[in-house]
Order: C-alpha cells, then sequence, then structure tokens
C-alpha cells in the first residue's frame, strides 16, 4: 500500500476530475490498485483515507470497472464508514457528510 500526495497526484486527480466531469474539488481522492492518491489538503482526514483503504480492498476482490459497480462501490464504502463509525472514530460531522454523499450517489445514480 502507498499512499502518494503532492504535485503528482494533484495534476492525477484535476485529470480524473475533469474525465468524470466532476469538479476538481469535489475527487478529493482515488485508488489506483494499491495506490491511492490524495490531495495534500486531505492527506490527515481519516475519513478520506478510511474509504479509499476500502476501495483497495473492492479493486483487490476484483470489482467491475463499469460505472454502475463504481457508483456501487461508492455506495458500499460510505455504508461500512456508518457502521464502523465509532471503532474508527468518524465524528458526526463526518457521518453526516457520508449521508449526504449517499443521498446524492441515489438520487443520480453515480459518483
Amino acid at each position: 500500500m502507498e499512499i502518494r500526495s503532492g504535485t503528482e497526484a494533484e495534476e492525477y486527480l484535476d485529470w480524473a476530475a475533469e474525465v468524470q466531469g466532476v469538479a476538481p474539488e469535489r475527487m478529493q481522492a482515488v485508488s489506483i490498485g494499491d495506490v491511492i492518491m490524495i490531495r495534500q489538503v486531505h492527506v490527515t482526514n481519516v475519513r478520506i483515507l478510511r474509504e479509499e483503504l476500502i476501495h483497495v480492498r473492492q479493486q483487490q476482490a476484483g470489482i467491475e470497472m463499469s460505472r454502475e459497480a463504481i457508483t456501487a462501490g461508492e455506495l458500499m464504502a460510505r455504508y461500512e464508514l456508518i457502521r464502523n463509525r465509532h471503532q474508527w472514530g468518524l465524528t458526526h460531522q463526518e457521518i453526516r457528510e457520508v449521508i449526504h454523499e449517499i443521498r446524492l450517489l441515489r438520487l443520480t445514480g453515480r459518483y
């Protein structure tokens, strides 16, 4: 497992945001195999890092790379964050953000 931040990660995340048609600030981190690319501003954010670790496990298990499967993986990761919120020390504000993201994912059908 490797976590990368800095210029390389920022450039990759900006590109990924453009490809997916989302604002760059919404693309906080991505996992590629066992590498997590995270924006420097979020490098100490436990919630984002936990979510990306979940995505690494999903990829290791062979998650399909279709839009539907990725959206399902995003939902599953957020549900896992909620289930483990106490064990992982996630704050009420972080869980509120997760719930908001779940609602958006369900409403739009995409991440």
